[in-house]
């Protein structure tokens, strides 16, 4: 199955398509990709058929312009034999995850779904450090647990439930967001979660050796429980809904649909904020 990334420049214009070579792999995603100096640094999910077994490949890696691969796979390896019964473990499933890349082509990716580490690797997929704080993981509350285990449950219905098991924690790391000069904010569940009034996110800055500098306060009057943030060079989208409407899109529906009044709903809408002051 051909997957492939399409991009759009700052005018919102294509910006034309990319796909890495997958001759490999029976079924291919790409959760996401970033531009390097080289081409691209994306993550992919790969699943690869074999006699006795199927193997789940979950890695990053660097790719030229034309999708052939640059690096060796920075990720993990995980084998299920096919007659095992299957079991989703989202902290498991998740434990892997792209961050981001840095414009001098540095990639950074995280291997544990709770853990604080982010591992930053060089252009040519050489380790380069790897930055860690102390923190407590974010416990889900009951809401939000239900949310996910809804999801969850949805995304793998062909599992019986019992199968299927949703971590009582929020994931700790989620990207990072370079800056000028070098340094990088990173996004964690604490960027969400016990928000100050009238803020969009609180996000953790490093300098370029890895060195922790302050915390960074992001003011914008959001719902953190139903809005979306994303990052754009100096400005900050915020989809109002987002959130909530991408949950119930995929069948997450925590509560009786019916009670929910059509003319009450509100769509979800793009707003671009420049981003002119932090504290």
């Amino acid at each position: 199955m051909k997957r492939g990334t399409r991009s759009v420049g700052r005018g919102g214009d294509p910006a034309g398509e990319w796909r890495p070579e997958s001759e490999e792999y029976y079924r291919l995603s790409i959760p996401e990709a970033h531009p390097v100096p080289a081409g691209y640094v994306a993550s992919v999910d790969g699943f690869r058929r074999f006699d006795q077994s199927i193997i789940s490949d979950s890695f990053a890696a660097i790719y030229d312009h034309e999708g052939s691969r640059l690096t060796d796979a920075i990720g993990i390896t995980i084998t299920r034999a096919r007659g095992a019964p299957l079991v989703f473990n989202e902290e498991e499933v998740n434990a892997y995850m792209l961050l981001g890349a840095t414009e001098d082509g540095r990639v950074s990716v995280s291997t544990d779904y709770l853990d604080y580490s982010i591992r930053v690797f060089n252009v040519d997929g050489s380790a380069d450090m790897i930055i860690e704080r102390e923190k407590e993981p974010v416990r889900r509350n009951a809401s939000a647990f239900a949310k996910m285990t809804s999801y969850w449950q949805s995304s793998y219905d062909y599992l019986d439930r019992e199968r299927i098991m949703v971590s009582e924690f929020e994931r700790t790391l989620w990207k990072i967001i370079p800056r000028e000069g070098g340094s990088i904010w990173v996004v964690t569940t604490d960027s969400w979660t016990n928000l100050p009034e009238g803020s969009a996110e609180i996000l953790d800055e490093f300098n370029e050796m890895g060195q922790f500098l302050r915390k960074v306060i992001v003011r914008k009057d959001i719902s953190p429980e139903d809005d979306l943030v994303y990052h754009l060079s100096e400005r900050l989208v915020v989809v109002t809904g987002g959130f909530s409407s991408s949950m119930v899109a995929s069948g997450a529906v925590v509560g009786d649909p019916g009670e929910a009044d059509p003319d009450t709903i509100e769509l979800p809408a793009a707003i671009c904020c420049e981003l002119v002051r932090v504290e």
